[in-house]
């Protein structure tokens, strides 16, 4: 029998990518990285530049979507699968300039500081180190750092006492350094009129001024004393003249550690932060800052649903996201949540709360922990727990021997004003011989253990997991000509999202195109046992998308 070989017609074998339709080659231009390698696609044709640009518009709308509905994707780009890496950090600056993200500074809580800047290739997914010429910043933590032109600006900071005899007390710096990205040079800049030294600040770029808010301060009128300051200091970076802004009142109380918003070339959004002096207040409050005019306006915004608000929004940046600013917080699992860990040299030995918690949650607290009115019963509120009638017998005695031990203690130290060791004959209490005899007979009576089967393997434990989770801030109601005089926290998705970190606080989050992207930090959990100190500090970098449609 024999074959015939049929052939395609020439013009189905002349197909090419230009075939295809618009959709198809928009939706195979998402696997390319949005940084350079998809603006490299753009020079291709013009039709290419039309579909990259598309791709461009829809990556970053949909990733707005994704967070506002609760439906992102984690992944963790760790230090081994990227070679040659940054030193772990935490309280460290970091910003976006074109298609790279750049770090400096930053410290560990062992007294050490960096001066180091590095460099994030956002396409290659590489860390670079620049080895930079000129006059380096002081190691410091605590400072920031913002893009202007070609040139990074970083301005305060702190040191961390060391633990040598030569320095005992914070140094605080109010220097600015230009970093040229273009020459790999840094420069300092002797500027007048300059504010006090501080750190933990907040910095935004408005045109060619620096507007500085808050932050750590040394009290002028006692040295050594660090002082929270609500203060406005601009830049006017042509000239390197500071001026302090005149704002009106009321205005946010002082603070440090907040997050500051863009909302438009002439506004500013002012987010959390933290006081340690005297009250020891955490805020949640929300501010605006109209900077316009020769004195400009502060206008205190009602935040609503404040119970779904991040919970340690003091330590933890905030980063917007069309209508919606990001905050990666610890699950409230109740309204206190997690004891933070305070690493930085300002101790903060209690933390209040701006208002009570709501009705809400303090149901689910009572349910968590149930009130306890029964009557008193041995120096114990509530019933004796039940002994389960399923529980082996010497699992029973244990807890009986345990129990009596209890009550012999709280025999012995209650109302210890009346409390002695002998009777007046000398011998032993007679409350003390019945307790005595009880246990005596509980451990006579006691089972011996069963015998150990080696074929059977104990259960391992699982350790309870505290990961980041998502909070999100509405602002829509303020932007794009809104005048509402409020924000929105959306309630967050409950449940662990899968590939979400561990629980760290003082790291860096910054957006990309299409992503958002979380540097550092340092564990909050205390309660976890480290093998290392090391461990507690982070290198890792985990970046949020929104997940991938198909067609």
């Amino acid at each position: 029998m024999e074959v015939k070989h049929q052939t395609l017609p020439d013009a189905a074998l002349q197909s090419s990518v230009e075939d295809l339709p618009d959709e198809v080659l928009e939706f195979i231009l998402r696997f390319v990285p949005p940084y350079k390698d998809l603006q490299n696609c753009m020079l291709v044709c013009k039709r290419w530049h039309v579909c990259a640009q598309s791709v461009f518009r829809q990556t970053a709308s949909k990733l707005t979507k994704a967070i506002g509905q609760f439906n992102i994707l984690w992944d963790n780009i760790t230090a081994s699968d990227l070679g040659y890496t940054i030193t772990k950090r935490f309280s460290h600056a970091a910003c976006i300039y074109e298609n790279n993200m750049y770090v400096f500074g930053g410290c560990t809580t062992n007294a050490t500081s960096f001066n180091d800047l590095w460099r994030f290739d956002l396409t290659k997914r590489q860390w670079v180190r620049p080895l930079a010429t000129g006059t380096y910043p002081v190691p410091k933590a605590y400072t920031s750092m913002v893009p202007y032109k070609d040139s990074l600006i970083v301005f305060g900071g702190w040191t961390y006492p060391s633990l040598s005899q030569y320095y005992t007390h914070i140094t605080m710096f109010n220097e600015i350094h230009f970093y040229d990205v273009r020459t790999n040079k840094w420069m300092l800049m002797n500027a007048t009129n300059s504010p006090p030294p501080m750190a933990g600040h907040s910095a935004y770029m408005k045109d060619d001024e620096m507007v500085v808010f808050g932050g750590l301060t040394m009290s002028p009128e006692f040295q050594h004393q660090i002082q929270c300051s609500n203060g406005v200091w601009v830049l006017d970076v042509p000239t390197l003249t500071w001026r302090q802004q005149p704002t009106t009142k009321p205005r946010p109380a002082p603070r440090y550690s907040q997050s500051v918003v863009e909302l438009d070339s002439d506004r500013l959004m002012l987010l959390g932060g933290v006081q340690t002096l005297h009250n020891r207040f955490v805020y949640n409050d929300c501010w605006m800052l109209t900077m316009t005019g020769p004195v400009w306006t502060w206008k205190e915004l009602a935040v609503k649903n404040k119970e779904w608000a991040s919970s340690n929004i003091w330590c933890n940046p905030a980063c917007r996201v069309g209508d919606k600013v990001v905050s990666l917080s610890r699950s409230r699992n109740g309204w206190n949540g997690a004891r933070p860990l305070v690493t930085s040299a300002v101790r903060i030995s209690a933390l209040s709360r701006p208002d009570n918690p709501p009705v809400s949650v303090r149901i689910e607290q009572s349910l968590q922990r149930p009130l306890d009115r029964d009557q008193n019963i041995n120096g114990r509120r509530g019933e004796l727990p039940r002994r389960p009638s399923n529980a082996p017998m010497h699992e029973q005695m244990d807890k009986a021997l345990r129990l009596m031990r209890q009550l012999q203690e709280a025999n012995r130290y209650r109302m210890a004003a009346f409390a002695c060791d002998t009777t007046q004959d000398g011998g032993i209490p007679e409350h003390d011989l019945i307790n005595i005899r009880n246990v005596a007979h509980l451990e006579n009576n006691r089972d011996p253990p069963p015998p150990e089967n080696p074929e059977i393997k104990p259960e391992v434990k699982k350790t309870k997991r505290n990961t980041l989770t998502m909070h999100v801030l509405d602002i829509s109601t303020i932007l794009n000509g809104n005048s509402l005089n409020y924000v929105s926290w959306l309630c967050p998705r409950l449940g662990e999202t899968n590939g979400a970190p561990e629980e760290l606080i003082m790291y860096s989050l910054v957006k990309g195109n299409g992503e958002l992207i979380m540097f550092g930090g340092v564990a909050n959990d205390i309660g976890l046992n480290y093998s290392e100190t090391n461990n507690m500090y982070s290198n890792s970098l985990y970046t949020i998308t929104s997940p991938r449609d198909i067609i």
